[in-house]
């Protein structure tokens, strides 16, 4: 900012903060308003927040210009969200009364890795991902014994 004159210093200073205080109290209003639309939106308004590229479009496209709306904005940068999307809680699990690494192991012996049907079920009714990968592993790209021989000497199971 240029000042015109030294005389009216102060008043230019004045008029200076005046205008910076205004801006920063519109931009935590227009913050304000867009958390508040992407609590009402839904998760993926969250990861549109979380970076600062998106929030940054969102706020020009669809805030000032109005040129898309929340909806369009969203279906739009779809693919950006899905990388953005935060992965889901993983669900606490009782194993209990699941046999597991060690036990297993030491259960097996050297005779290999052959684990009961009902066993099998018990895990996958418990972890269907493991299931899922059950299910694309064996016997495409290996045994059954090669899959539980690495799933309980996975850390998953220590």
């Amino acid at each position: 900012v240029e000042l015109t004159s030294p005389a009216d210093k102060w008043e230019h200073q004045a008029a200076l903060a005046t205008w910076m205080t205004t801006r920063d109290t519109e931009a935590g209003r227009l913050d304000e308003e867009v958390r508040r639309e992407a609590d009402a939106v839904n998760s993926q308004m969250r990861s549109v927040m979380a970076s600062a590229e998106l929030k940054d479009k969102y706020t020009v496209l669809v805030q000032r210009l109005r040129a898309l709306t929340t909806e369009e904005f969203l279906r739009t940068h779809a693919q950006e969200l899905a990388l953005l999307a935060p992965l889901p809680e993983a669900p606490a699990v009782n194993l209990a009364s699941v046999t597991t690494g060690r036990a297993m192991v030491a259960r097996v012996g050297k005779s290999g890795f052959a684990v009961p049907a009902a066993e099998a079920a018990a895990i996958f009714r418990e972890l269907p991902d493991i299931e899922k990968l059950f299910r694309a592993t064996v016997p495409a790209m290996m045994s059954a014994s090669l899959f539980w021989e690495r799933c309980f000497s996975s850390k998953f199971y220590r």
